[in-house]
């Protein structure tokens, strides 16, 4: 691994935690739906947050250094 500089290294600290709490907010919510909505509705909604979430990622990773 190439070495990074420091806002390199925040930034892809700030990623990684990111996608930790990404993961617990996923889980969260379809702990918290499941009671209350059926799987269909449940995996739209959380389908449409991988989708906004893993854009962003994308956009991250396609900028140039």
């Amino acid at each position: 691994k190439k070495q990074l500089n420091p806002l390199q290294e925040v930034i892809e600290e700030t990623g990684s935690a990111v996608r930790n709490l990404e993961s617990q907010v996923s889980t969260s919510l379809r702990e918290g739906e499941r009671q209350f909505v059926s799987e269909d509705e449940s995996h739209t909604r959380l389908g449409d947050v991988k989708t906004v979430t893993s854009k962003l990622n994308n956009d991250n990773q396609e900028r140039p250094s």
